[in-house]
């Protein structure tokens, strides 16, 4: 029987809270116990960009992590995400894995301070 993992996201997008909400819709349908912060507008960080709309989730899954990734990627796609927007600084949906089960990832992404600011608000700790 397989262990259930706990694990947090990173979503942006700089296209619009549409591709937000879209990537809530499809996150929930694919992970049934999965909590959304709210969004914060924020500057971009290494591109030139319009400003991003960022966020967190957290949710519990009994998927392996190469599954979970699958998964994010997928819903990225189906956001509109593309390698020919992402040359030209459009991000229509990112999402990133910070941690799943005990393993923290992403370490320049915990320093930033939207996340930090709905890590606090959503009551995740900031050590797995």
């Amino acid at each position: 029987m397989s262990t259930t993992r706990t694990f947090f996201l990173a979503l942006g997008t700089n296209v619009g809270n549409d591709r937000m909400g879209r990537a809530h819709v499809l996150l929930s349908r694919t992970f049934r116990r999965i909590s959304f912060s709210r969004t914060l507008p924020t500057e971009p960080i290494g591109i030139e960009s319009a400003p991003f709309l960022n966020g967190l989730a957290i949710a519990a899954t009994r998927l392996t992590k190469r599954q979970v990734r699958k998964k994010l990627k997928r819903a990225e796609r189906q956001c509109g995400n593309t390698r020919a927007l992402r040359r030209r600084n459009v991000v229509a949906m990112d999402i990133d894995l910070l941690v799943y089960g005990q393993e923290r990832l992403k370490a320049d992404d915990w320093n930033r301070h939207y996340i930090k600011q709905l890590m606090k608000e959503m009551n995740i700790p900031t050590t797995p």
